[in-house]
């Protein structure tokens, strides 16, 4: 449709361009109108989220945070986001995580994808409006509560996963202290 569309609005172009050398005088308007409605259909016609920004901020679970999309490969990760500031490697060794400034990834050390994102970044928010610093009762009104039990510990920290996959850590005050997403069948991050 997109070739289509291209095609005909550059017929379009060039029949305007002839009427307005002398040829066919009084059709400019109705040539005009069908321009711009051939242009409005175009831009129509565009996949939602195709012309979608990836620098923005928001927390997709399951799929991204912001720029950074679990499944992608290490090297469309650098290519994105460049050096990271530190580079760990989990005790087990499988998995690496690349910390930036506002992203912790981890990547599979075997497949080579990103398979986890967290965030303690107040800047990135799920469409929810959850983020950093959010309490547990923006949680609960956000209708992201615990699915699952979660697990307590050292310093006052609970964590637990909502019912759209999103890893929730909390302080003591039942404030949000990170946000993470885990490509399924990898589990905790």
């Amino acid at each position: 449709m997109a070739n289509r569309l291209a095609v005909s609005g550059t017929h379009a172009i060039a029949e305007l361009a002839r009427r307005m050398s002398g040829g066919a005088k009084g059709h400019i308007r109705p040539l005009l109108t069908r321009i711009v409605m051939i242009v409005f259909c175009a831009m129509a016609n565009v996949a939602p989220g195709a012309a979608q920004s990836q620098t923005d901020n928001l927390i997709v679970p399951g799929v991204r945070v912001g720029p950074v999309t679990l499944g992608m490969t290490d090297v469309d990760l650098y290519k994105m986001l460049g050096d990271p500031a530190r580079t760990d490697v989990t005790s087990d060794g499988a998995r690496i995580h690349y910390v930036y400034s506002s992203l912790d990834v981890g990547v599979d050390r075997d497949s080579h994808i990103v398979v986890a994102v967290e965030t303690h970044d107040p800047s990135y928010a799920t469409a929810e409006g959850i983020k950093f610093g959010s309490s547990s009762l923006a949680l609960m009104v956000a209708k992201l509560g615990p699915q699952e039990a979660g697990s307590c510990g050292p310093p006052d920290l609970c964590e637990y996963t909502t019912s759209n996959g999103l890893h929730v850590g909390l302080d003591s005050r039942g404030c949000v202290r990170y946000l993470t997403i885990v490509k399924e069948g990898f589990g905790a991050y």
